[in-house]
């Protein structure tokens, strides 16, 4: 993980929390970085100020031809579809999930909710190292 965020919901909304998370301290840290991929929340504003501000490219995965059917264009999709890079983000959230501690949002400090995703993240990176070297 890169870096972590808790804040009330009510409060920010997220591409503006993934502003302040991407602070200046976290620009010099993550140099080389040139590509992002986000979820749908960041489509609007958060693209062109990554863009102009630090330099990077925001990709968001979505369904190319989800709304053509509605158009006409196409046959309405049926079934699953897999979105590129979108099950990246996904998988996190469900390996932060067996987490007990985060399961549900039991935190009154969001300083404590951010020590607790670091925590769950140290032990998943320990148990792949620790599984490498048998």
């Amino acid at each position: 993980m890169l870096g972590a965020r808790v804040h009330a919901a009510s409060l920010l909304h997220d591409r503006h929390g993934a502003q302040v998370l991407l602070s200046d301290r976290l620009k010099e840290e993550l140099s080389q970085l040139e590509l992002l991929w986000a979820d749908g929340a960041y489509t609007r504003g958060f693209g062109e100020w990554a863009e102009q501000e630090r330099g990077w490219r925001v990709e968001v995965p979505h369904h190319r031809d989800r709304q053509l059917w509605r158009y006409g264009l196409e046959e309405k999709p049926r079934g699953f579809l897999v979105l590129p890079r979108r099950w990246v983000v996904e998988r996190t959230f469900a390996w932060l999930g067996h987490a007990r501690r985060l399961a549900k949002d039991y935190e009154q400090l969001p300083e404590t909710g951010v020590a607790m995703i670091h925590w769950a993240m140290s032990r998943i990176m320990l148990r792949r190292l620790t599984s490498a070297t048998r």
